[in-house]
């Protein structure tokens, strides 16, 4: 630790960040007058990502806060679709009341990533657009068969699957907005970590029937169709565990989430 005259006590770690403009907008017009103006600009929600990316060498020159930015914060839900702000955290999301009475598998599911500190912290657009294969929502909202919705810089939408996220093919847009999820018919959610990181899964149910998403620490997230085993492809493995190891395991966490959801019913 070392004294910092006018900042009090700084640890070693923080020292050795190096300078950055900081740009704290309080609204959507300042935060797409933010992203045109600066270059390469670096996104700030949480920060429990952009402290470890510092530590694999990352150096921004401009940092965007979106803490100030009310909208990116807030649940919106109506008869269509439930809409989760992109800086809203784990904590507020899992455990806001209107979420856990309409959705309360998902809002399980969204409670149980990472720690008590994290969750306080860390967002959900955060955890999406890191694009980390061990982070957790990714999968989840590919199961529920969500839409991204990024900020186009004329002020209007552009909406994405999850999976376009893994995409290099696919151009992701510099700002995810909001998360909607469809209220369909009978909508009902379950999730088994039980094996993470090996490997885990989410099934969602609605009057259509079952879908599933099938992720490792190491894959990004596949979609099961009709929530069937038999749709995992055959090279679905990775470093840790092979495609036969993953297959048997993945039917086993797809009987319990279905038992799950019959119980629930």
């Amino acid at each position: 630790m070392q004294f910092v005259p006018g900042a009090g006590l700084i640890a070693a770690s923080a020292r050795g960040v190096p300078p950055a403009s900081v740009i704290r907008p309080t609204d959507r017009t300042s935060l797409l007058a933010a992203l045109a103006g600066a270059r390469a600009p670096v996104l700030v929600a949480g920060g429990t990502h952009l402290a470890a990316e510092y530590l694999t060498g990352l150096r921004p020159s401009t940092l965007v806060g979106l803490d100030r930015v009310d909208e990116l914060a807030r649940i919106d839900i109506d008869t269509a679709e439930i809409r989760l702000g992109a800086a809203l955290t784990h904590a507020a999301g899992a455990n806001d009341p209107a979420l856990c009475r309409l959705l309360p598998g998902f809002a399980d599911a969204w409670r149980s990533i990472a720690n008590v500190r994290v969750r306080h912290w860390a967002t959900i657009g955060g955890n999406l657009m890191a694009l980390c294969t061990r982070y957790e929502m990714s999968l989840l909202l590919t199961a529920l068969d969500a839409r991204l919705r990024f900020l186009a810089p004329d002020g209007g939408f552009i909406e994405r699957a999850p999976a376009d996220l893994w995409n290099p093919a696919q151009p992701t847009p510099a700002l995810l907005h909001h998360i909607a999820i469809a209220r369909r018919p009978g909508l009902a959610f379950a999730y088994r970590r039980e094996l993470r990181p090996v490997v885990t899964l989410a099934v969602c149910r609605d009057a259509a029937g079952d879908r599933a998403a099938i992720a490792t620490e190491y894959l990004p997230p596949v979609l099961l169709p009709d929530a069937n085993i038999a749709a995992l492809p055959t090279d679905f493995a990775d470093p840790v565990s092979s495609a036969w190891y993953l297959r048997r395991a993945g039917g086993v966490l797809l009987a319990r989430a279905i038992a799950d959801l019959d119980r629930s019913r």
